[in-house]
Parts: structure tokens; C-alpha cells; sequence
């Protein structure tokens, strides 16, 4: 079979449809993947929050960094691995029962996110407030809790 000029106009055409299809689909899968990318830090401060609130540090333990500062309320102040982190905050939330939390202001960039705001807590029966800031990181290619401040 030899090709003639509308052979070839033929093949062009059918060859550029499923080019064409490929890159689009590759353009949404990486929109797509973006999208999650750049919705995780606000998964990750919803789970903190519900964390706090239900005394359950399991639920968001999973995104402490290998090494995270902390500085707490109660003196407690320093950098811990994630397995120190998961013992010292489910103790203070324990001792400084959390009333509620509040998240008030969130702010994220390509590689940091950080969330602000209020925790009412009770002491020994005293009521306290807190102000807490904690910041995410990009820690090998994932979202982490790189500090947590409740003063």
C-alpha cells in the first residue's frame, strides 16, 4: 500500500486526536493531583482540631515531622520525635482539658500552611484561653506539623 496525499491527511488528523487526548488528561491528573495537594493542610488542621477536642492524639499523630518544636503552656518547650511528640501533647491535652478550639486564621504557601487561634481549656477546675499556632511543612514530599504553640 503506498500513501497518497489523503492517506497521509488521514493518518495526521487520527494521530493528533488521541495526542491531543493524552496531554489533556495528563493536564487534569496533574491539576487534580494539585488540588489535593493544596486541600491537605486544611484535612490536616480539621483533624488536629477534632483531635484536641476528643482527646485523641491518634488522629493526627500521623503528620508529626521527624522532629517537631513544641512550647506549651505548662513550660514544656523544645524539639521531640514524632514518638516523645505523641506522649507530651496527649499528656497536656489530658492535664489542660480542652474546652474548645478554635481555629480563627488559616494562611498556606506553596510549602508552609499555618493555622491560629484559641484554646479553652480547664485546669485543675480553672478555666483558661490559650492563643495556639501551629505550622506545616513539606517534609519529603509531605505535608507535616512542623510546630505546635499553645501559650
Amino acid at each position: 500500500m503506498y500513501f497518497n496525499s489523503e492517506n497521509k491527511k488521514y493518518m495526521k488528523t487520527h494521530f493528533r486526536i488521541p495526542v491531543l487526548l493524552i496531554v489533556f488528561l495528563s493536564l487534569r491528573i496533574q491539576s487534580a493531583a494539585q488540588e489535593k495537594h493544596d486541600d491537605l493542610p486544611q484535612l490536616i488542621f480539621n483533624k488536629i482540631e477534632s483531635g484536641i477536642k476528643e482527646f485523641d492524639v491518634k488522629k493526627f499523630s500521623d503528620y508529626f515531622q521527624s522532629e517537631t518544636f513544641v512550647s506549651f503552656v505548662n513550660g514544656v518547650s523544645g524539639s521531640f520525635s514524632s514518638n516523645q511528640l505523641f506522649f507530651i501533647v496527649q499528656d497536656f491535652i489530658n492535664t489542660y482539658k480542652p474546652i474548645s478550639f478554635r481555629i480563627t486564621k488559616i494562611s498556606s504557601g506553596q510549602n508552609y500552611s499555618f493555622a491560629t487561634g484559641f484554646y479553652d481549656y480547664s485546669y485543675e477546675g480553672i478555666r483558661g484561653v490559650a492563643k495556639f499556632y501551629i505550622s506545616l511543612k513539606i517534609e519529603h514530599g509531605n505535608w507535616r506539623i512542623s510546630q505546635i504553640s499553645i501559650n
